[in-house]
């Protein structure tokens, strides 16, 4: 139990830092600031005639894809740790005696 809530608690503060790190990267790629290009123009004008509601759908948007990109890190870490652990599991003793009695 307390190596699962130990798992858990590693997990969710892994999942929870990738997300803060993705709205980053994320939020510097939209950025109408240092993003000036012919090809992303017609997105900032489309979000300008939007006003304040345009903005806080971009964010809510960039926030779920940050959350996604966190949750994708978060299980390609697991997936790197998953063969050693099982490999390791294999190899433990077993803790049962032989004959099947009780110790």
């Amino acid at each position: 139990t307390l190596a699962g809530s130990i798992g858990v608690s590693v997990g969710v503060t892994i999942w929870e830092r990738r997300e803060i790190f993705h709205h980053a990267r994320l939020a510097e790629v939209v950025d109408p600031v240092t993003q000036r290009s012919a090809a992303v123009e017609p997105f900032y004008e489309q979000l300008r005639e939007l006003g304040p509601e345009g903005l806080a759908m971009l964010e809510r948007l960039m926030a779920h894809q940050a959350n996604m990109l966190g949750m994708n890190d978060l299980y390609l870490v697991t997936s790197c740790l998953l063969p050693p652990v099982l490999i390791l599991i294999w190899f433990a003793k077993p803790p049962f005696t032989p004959g099947g009695r009780g110790a």
